[in-house]
């Protein structure tokens, strides 16, 4: 008879083993794709679709002066009640993750809408009889609030996902290296975990067909608030803490504490975390954070070289990383050692 510690590993290797696949198809698949390697591409549709989600994003992301607004007041946040009194705002980690930002937005403005327009062909093509149709007779503000629900959870879920699986870990530590949080810290993000991130994000919205307006109002919504939740601000939000992820709760995920590792995925709801038992429940503990890895090539550490040098090396860290524990399955059981 099977004990329920070894079902639990063997839904761990059969979960790991599908997501590792799945991404890993998805992306040579892509690269396939790319240089003309499957039939039936459209080019005239790829060009207009790429147009349309690029200017959405320049649009959202880069032109829209509310975003500069939120930065700036997250900044004087910073200044005005610090979680940490003896960071100074403009550190050194700020710079680092400042390039990493500039490093994002081309990346998302460039090459991003290529691959959701590859994924969306797969979809259509391949799984299309996954759809859930959501556009029901119901009124505009109820299919809003279930749509923001589920592109909510899908975040929450994905964040869990590339946590618990230890290859997608081995890239996430990049974002969570950072020891010195601030405004720019949530675009310090691994190119390759930032298209595992959208690749498992982006197949549930359009299985729950979700409507592309409100996936940029999300968007939005959550850029400005994931910079908050990211910077060096004191505060748990009150009674809010109960509704959305706080700047205290989020700081609780990134700590290198081990009492504090795998709690707080939220993304913008802390509901899941509740829901699922995640949720951190001390809220005026402010940790200091980062990643317990000694080989990391953290900038804080010595800043004996420049930005350049540091960037190059934490590329290169997961895949050595990876490279290192060759000999130990990538796909184990075993808990994940942080």
């Amino acid at each position: 008879m099977w004990r329920w510690g070894t079902i639990r590993q063997t839904a761990h290797v059969c979960f790991t083993t599908i997501a590792v696949v799945g991404v890993s198809t998805m992306l040579t698949g892509f690269v396939w794709w790319a240089i003309g390697g499957l039939p039936d591409i459209d080019v005239n549709h790829i060009r207009r679709a790429y147009w349309t989600l690029r200017t959405a994003l320049i649009d959202e992301v880069l032109t829209n002066p509310y975003l500069y607004l939120g930065v700036s007041a997250v900044l004087a946040l910073e200044l005005l009640v610090p979680a940490r009194e003896n960071q100074n705002v403009f550190s050194f980690g700020l710079r680092m993750d400042a390039v990493y930002s500039l490093l994002l937005i081309a990346f998302r403005i460039v090459l991003l809408p290529i691959y959701l327009i590859f994924l969306e062909q797969v979809y259509r093509n391949y799984l299309a009889f996954l759809t859930i149709d959501l556009s029901s007779p119901w009124p505009w503000h109820i299919r809003f609030f279930l749509g923001y629900l589920a592109v909510d959870f899908i975040g929450w879920l994905h964040h869990v996902v590339r946590h618990k699986v230890k290859v997608f870990w081995a890239f996430h530590i990049v974002h969570h290296s950072q020891r010195e949080l601030n405004v720019f810290t949530n675009d310090r993000v691994h190119p390759v975990d930032y298209l595992i991130a959208r690749t498992v994000r982006f197949i549930p919205f359009l299985m729950l067909q979700t409507s592309f307006d409100l996936i940029l109002a999300y968007l939005f919504f959550h850029e400005l608030h994931d910079r908050l939740n990211h910077s060096n601000v004191k505060t748990n939000l009150g009674l809010l803490r109960y509704i959305f992820v706080t700047p205290q709760s989020h700081r609780i995920h990134h700590s290198i504490h081990p009492g504090h590792i795998d709690r707080n995925f939220g993304v913008s709801l802390s509901i899941w975390d509740r829901l699922f038992r995640t949720q951190y429940r001390r809220y005026d503990e402010y940790p200091d954070t980062g990643v317990p890895y000694t080989d990391f090539p953290n900038e804080e550490s010595g800043r004996r070289f420049g930005i350049i040098y540091y960037l190059a090396a934490q590329f290169a860290y997961p895949f050595q990383r990876i490279w290192r524990s060759r000999r130990r399955t990538l796909f184990s059981a075993l808990p994940i050692a942080r």
